[in-house]
């Protein structure tokens, strides 16, 4: 009859310990340092892929989105619209609280 490898017993213990929410612990990221270090360039890595395509802070405090341009009669009838979009701009003052 062939004994358990006890090794292998607490690899596993140490395993199951270490897998929960996310698949990650934090007992076993501060007990195996590399993989928290793995973690941290991951996490660091994705906020830098998709934070390369956005716009400086000064731009977005200067944004003017486009709107329709609005013809009207003498009278006040509006006769057209034109746009590439149709937008309308509202203040923030305009829109419900929830």
């Amino acid at each position: 009859m062939k004994t358990p490898d006890v090794s292998a017993q607490t690899a596993e213990t140490e395993f199951r310990e270490c897998v929960g929410w996310f698949g990650l612990s934090v007992s076993c990221s501060l007990s195996e340092p590399w993989l928290f270090l793995v973690g941290v360039t991951a996490v660091a890595g994705l906020i830098w892929h998709y934070s390369k395509d956005l716009p400086e802070y000064s731009q977005l405090q200067d944004y003017e989105p486009p709107v329709m341009t609005r013809v009207h009669a003498a009278d006040g009838a509006l006769l057209g619209e034109y746009s590439k979009e149709r937008r309308l701009y509202l203040p923030i003052q305009a829109v419900p609280n929830w």
